[in-house]
């Protein structure tokens, strides 16, 4: 199962992590880890741009694990609303996914 977690600190999001693997099907099959890839690596794109290193990332693609953090706070209004609005929409996304299966992501928010 892939599980995704969202950290939303004082009306901010300031991390996600995703981790394991959907096991809906056999690798290069699966249309669950395609649906969730498709989805979190669009997003990552578009906040690597946004937030030019003010974030750190890290990937260990065999254990199909993904962490973003958001780590500066010296970024202007207008990004950072942005920011969250794509970061809000992945989580929204993520979860219309989970409600479809149920048994292969599970997607929660920290407040």
């Amino acid at each position: 199962m892939t599980k995704a977690k969202f950290i939303y600190e004082k009306n901010k999001f300031m991390t996600f992590t995703i981790s394991g693997h959907a096991d809906y099907a056999d690798e290069g099959l699966d249309i669950v880890c395609a649906g969730i890839s498709a989805t979190v690596i669009t997003s990552l794109n578009l906040l690597m741009k946004l937030l030019k290193g003010k974030f750190s990332f890290t990937e260990k693609q065999e254990e199909g694990f993904m962490n973003f953090e958001i780590t500066s706070n010296d970024i202007d209004l207008n990004t950072r609303e942005f920011v969250d609005l794509v970061v809000s929409n992945l989580y929204e996304s993520l979860n219309e996914i989970s409600e479809t299966y149920p048994n292969h992501l599970k997607v929660k928010i920290e407040k």
